[in-house]
């Protein structure tokens, strides 16, 4: 009823109590059941007797015995005390659904919310949640807060990054040219990225992420390979292009397919991550073969 409430006014498309309820103890259906156990374990002796005269095997009997000792521990403990079972076994499953020690009695519920339910709503929800005793929990729904740390925490990785790929590339090239053409050959890389993200209505998530490392590497090489090509061939487009050039488009054409396969992943976290990784290598390959040696070749004219 709580998660209801909580959820209503949002509109959430609905949720699933992942808790049987049959697993939470009913104090009044415990009260109504003492004077039942009670009236079968003072019939233990006559019942016992006659399971033995009937020929119930010795395993029967003990677990039949066990019955009755627990349900003599149940009428022991005070009556308005919750019921659980007491086993091993029992404890570990239970605790995996319920908290037993909580003041109010708690439940694991999933909650689902409308395909694209936007961030803002979502949040208003869990915080409804928490304000009405609930503790939320769960990538899906946690993901909201994550990525707004990964925003706050981007600066502090990206900035060092990019001040070491800065230095390795002006060990690569010796000049500030080299620099400044490998980094606007990613920059294309990137934005054209970013173009095809919103022309196809993708985002980006805590999975497809982890494919920007590998896009700034895959950037890097393409444009060191092409810069060095076109230096010694002393900027001859034609004989870079028929051999460095045609290496970095079937290296980029290889790497792209092999990608694009997670894009048949049941997956949607490592089917986005695929479609990134195969979009934004192939459009910084088409960067560095088409775009970069012409950048190259009109910085060497104003020389």
């Amino acid at each position: 009823r709580r998660i209801k409430r909580a959820a209503a006014p949002f509109e959430a498309k609905g949720f699933i109590l992942s808790t049987p309820l049959a697993m939470v103890p009913d104090r009044e259906a415990c009260a109504r059941n003492r004077s039942v156990l009670a009236g079968l374990i003072s019939d233990w002796p006559r019942l016992k007797a006659e399971a033995d005269a009937a020929g119930l095997s010795e395993d029967a009997l003990d677990l039949a015995a066990e019955t009755f000792a627990s349900w003599r521990n149940a009428l022991a403990s005070p009556p308005d005390a919750d019921l659980y079972p007491d086993s091993q076994a029992s404890r570990w499953m239970l605790e995996k659904v319920i908290a037993r020690d909580a003041p109010p009695r708690c439940a694991l519920a999933r909650l689902a919310f409308p395909p694209g339910e936007n961030e803002e709503r979502i949040e208003s929800v869990l915080e409804a949640l928490n304000v009405a005793g609930g503790k939320t929990a769960g990538w899906e729904h946690l993901r909201p807060a994550i990525l707004r740390l990964m925003r706050q925490e981007l600066l502090h990785v990206v900035l060092p990054m990019a001040g070491i790929l800065a230095a390795m590339l002006f060990l690569a090239f010796r000049s500030l040219r080299g620099v400044f053409l490998s980094l606007a050959t990613l920059t294309f890389g990137f934005g054209a990225l970013l173009a095809f993200m919103a022309a196809t209505d993708l985002h980006w998530n805590l999975i497809n992420l982890a494919g920007v490392p590998l896009l700034l590497g895959a950037g890097l090489d393409y444009s060191i390979h092409m810069q060095l090509a076109l230096r010694n061939t002393g900027g001859r487009l034609s004989e870079v292009r028929r051999t460095t050039g045609r290496a970095l488009v079937l290296c980029g054409i290889s790497t792209s397919t092999g990608f694009g396969t997670l894009c048949l992943s049941a997956n949607a976290g490592a089917s986005s991550l695929g479609v990134v990784c195969a979009a934004g290598i192939a459009l910084t390959m088409l960067g560095a073969v088409f775009l970069l040696p012409h950048w190259w070749l009109a910085l060497q004219a104003r020389d």
